[in-house]
């Protein structure tokens, strides 16, 4: 009787096994299904986001293309800013720093007090009779005496403060 049984163990123990790889690879391919939808997921949100960074950065270069305030050269931005600031014009002189500076400069001039002001603008005129240098790459232009005063090429033809300090 045992002789008989082996054919039908051996037939349930290959059943058994056979069952066993075959959801094995059911759970093999639902892991990788889930690795790829997450894949996919993680790629649209990085192709979403690198669209929004060009966008703003087609933005940007839009809004500075666009940016005509500043002079043909460096000291002439740099004689149109002492005039405004003179005037108490403190928007249109923040206009003559680049985008990102003006802002944080036009709150620096309004909470400036007139001694300060005043201050800064006799340097300023100082500096005007200083000799610059500019960029290796023409686009970029530094006063260093008697303050440090920075300036960039805009695609706009004129340049722009980046800096004074």
């Amino acid at each position: 009787m045992r002789q008989k049984q082996w054919p039908y163990l051996h037939a349930v123990i290959w059943i058994v096994l056979i069952l066993i790889l075959i959801w094995s690879c059911f759970a093999l391919v639902s892991a990788l299904r889930l690795r790829w939808t997450q894949q996919a997921a993680l790629n649209n949100i990085v192709h979403a986001m690198v669209a929004s960074i060009d966008q703003e950065e087609a933005e940007y270069q839009a809004r500075v293309a666009a940016d005509t305030v500043g002079g043909k050269t460096p000291e002439e931005t740099l004689q149109l800013y002492i005039f405004s600031a003179e005037n108490r014009d403190y928007r249109t002189a923040s206009k003559y720093f680049i985008e990102e500076r003006q802002d944080a400069e036009y709150r620096k001039l309004k909470e400036a007090s007139e001694i300060e002001t005043q201050g800064t603008l006799d340097i300023l005129k100082q500096a005007l009779d200083s000799k610059g240098h500019p960029g290796a790459d023409g686009k970029e232009f530094v006063i260093v005496s008697p303050i440090l005063i920075s300036f960039r090429y805009y695609p706009s033809d004129i340049w722009k403060l980046v800096l004074i300090k």
